[in-house]
């Protein structure tokens, strides 16, 4: 029997044949530490709930900026599909009818 040793990205969970290739993906890894981050929100009578608008992450010399309405607009897309899904079992329970 052979013994295989994996190592694993601690941040991302990739498994890596050698630990330099584990320990470089590491690496590329941004950490709390070497973030800044700023939340930025919407007043309380526009968004109840409490959360960031969107967040500016700065790192080094570049800023990033996250914005959960993104999130929420997937969420929408997600509903609209279904919406789809529902009203097309709709049309096929009536074509069933049709067949009796």
């Amino acid at each position: 029997m052979k013994e295989k040793i994996i190592y694993v990205c601690e941040f991302c969970g990739k498994e890596f044949e050698n630990k330099e290739d584990a320990e470089k993906c590491e690496a590329n890894h941004l950490t709390k530490a070497s973030l800044n981050f700023e939340p930025h929100y919407a007043s309380a009578d526009i968004d109840h709930t409490g959360l960031p608008d969107y967040l500016t992450l700065k790192h080094n010399d570049k800023e990033y900026r996250y914005e959960r309405k993104l999130v929420e607009y997937k969420k929408e897309q997600q509903k609209e599909k279904d919406k789809d899904k529902e009203k097309n079992k709709d049309k096929d329970k009536g074509k069933d009818k049709g067949k009796d």
